[in-house]
C-alpha cells in the first residue's frame, strides 16, 4: 500500500514538469520506492524525512567540494625562493622611507598598520655587469691598508663604524648632528652633518655630466628599521627577509652615513638592473671622490651578509673612500674585521 501510494503521488507530481526536472524527481522517488519495498517499512513519513536529509547533506558536500576546486584554480600561491640571491626591491612610495623624528623612542614603535612597504619581486636572471665593475678578488698588499688598524670601526659615533649582523649598533643610538639634505629626494631625508655637503657636491657634479641623481633613503632609526624588517618577515618569511634588508641593529642607515641612491628617472630603482644604468656607472667611477663607497658590491654577499646593492653607498670621508675603492675590497675586508657571516 505505501508503495502504491508513492507511485500515485509521483505520477501526479511529475505531470507537466520539464523533462530534466521530471527525471530528477523520478530518480529520488524510485529510490524511496525501492527502499520501502525492500525494507517493508510502515512509517513512510519518517523514512522519507531521513532520505531527504541524507540527500540534502550529499548535495551540500558536493557543492562545497566544487567551490573548493574553483577557488584553488584561481588562487595559486606565489613561489618565492629564499635561496635566490637576486631578490630585489621595487620602487618604494614616498611614505616608505620618510624620515621620522630622531627623538622617537624605539621601544614605543610597533609595526604601523598603515605602513607602506615596497613589494618584492624575484628576478631569476642574473644582471650582466660591465667588466670594469668586477671586484678584485686578489689579496691587497699590506702597504695599501697599513693604517687600517688605526681606524675606529667599533664606536657608534665614528664615521668609520662598521655595522652588520656580527657588529650591531646600539638600538638607542641616534646621531646628534642630523641635517636635512638639499637634493632631489623622497620625502625629507636626514644625514649626519659630515655627509651632507659631500652628497650635495656629488649631486652637482653628476648633474654637470648629465646624470640626475635621486636620494631614496638616508638616516633610518632603529624603530623604522624594525618596522621594515618585521613587515618583510611576516610577508615573505625570515630567509627571504634576510636577503632583502638588514634586521634591526645591523643596518648602517642608523648611523646617518648610509644612503640609497637612484636616478631621477626612477629607472631600475632598488633593483639589480640598476647595474646597467648610466647612473650606476657614474656612481661607481666617481662616488669615492666625494667620500662615498659602494657598500655591498657584487660578490660580497658572504662578507657583508646582505645581497649586492648597487644603490647603497656609505660615507667614510674622501681619504678612506679612495683607499677602499682602489683596493677593490669591502669595508670588512679592508679593515680586517669579522665578516657578517
Amino acid at each position: 500500500a505505501p508503495a502504491a501510494d508513492i507511485v500515485e503521488r509521483q505520477s501526479r507530481h511529475a505531470a507537466g514538469q520539464p523533462a530534466l526536472l521530471s527525471s530528477v524527481w523520478n530518480f529520488f522517488f524510485y529510490i524511496e520506492l525501492y527502499i520501502i519495498c525492500i525494507m517493508n517499512l510502515e512509517d513512510e513519513k519518517k523514512l522519507k524525512q531521513k532520505i531527504y536529509i541524507v540527500i540534502a547533506l550529499c548535495v551540500i558536500i558536493i557543492i562545497a567540494f566544487i567551490i573548493l576546486i574553483i577557488r584553488n584554480s584561481y588562487h595559486k600561491p606565489v613561489d618565492i625562493n629564499p635561496q635566490d640571491s637576486t631578490v630585489s626591491v621595487v620602487t618604494p612610495t614616498p611614505d616608505t622611507y620618510q624620515t621620522e623624528d630622531p627623538n622617537t623612542e624605539p621601544s614605543q614603535t610597533i609595526v604601523p598598520e598603515e605602513t607602506v612597504i615596497p613589494e618584492i619581486t624575484v628576478e631569476p636572471e642574473e644582471t650582466a655587469q660591465p667588466d670594469d665593475i668586477k671586484n678584485n678578488d686578489e689579496t691587497v698588499e699590506n702597504d695599501q691598508n697599513e693604517n687600517a688598524s688605526d681606524i675606529d670601526v667599533y664606536t657608534d659615533s665614528s664615521i668609520y663604524r662598521i655595522v652588520n649582523k656580527e657588529h650591531l649598533i646600539d638600538k638607542n643610538y641616534v646621531p646628534k648632528n642630523l641635517k636635512s639634505v638639499n637634493v632631489p629626494q623622497i620625502g625629507t631625508q636626514l644625514l649626519r652633518e659630515e655627509a651632507v655637503k659631500p652628497l650635495e657636491e656629488m649631486f652637482q657634479a653628476a648633474g654637470k655630466d648629465n646624470i640626475s641623481l635621486y636620494l631614496i633613503s638616508g638616516y633610518r632609526s632603529y624603530a623604522l628599521q624594525y618596522s621594515l624588517w618585521e613587515t618583510y618577515k611576516a610577508r615573505y618569511g625570515i630567509e627571504t627577509a634576510k636577503l632583502i634588508d638588514a634586521y634591526p641593529g645591523s643596518s648602517e642607515h642608523q648611523t646617518g652615513l648610509s644612503v640609497d641612491l637612484g636616478g631621477a628617472d626612477r629607472k631600475c630603482e632598488l633593483k639589480g638592473c640598476f647595474y646597467d644604468t648610466q647612473t650606476y656607472k657614474w656612481l661607481h667611477e666617481h662616488s669615492y671622490e666625494y667620500g662615498f663607497i659602494e657598500r655591498n658590491p657584487s660578490g660580497s654577499e658572504k662578507v657583508t651578509g646582505v645581497q649586492a646593492s648597487p644603490w647603497n653607498y656609505r660615507y667614510v670621508g674622501k681619504e678612506e673612500a679612495e683607499k677602499i675603492y682602489k683596493s677593490g675590497l669591502t669595508m670588512e675586508e679592508y679593515y680586517k674585521i669579522n665578516s657578517a657571516n
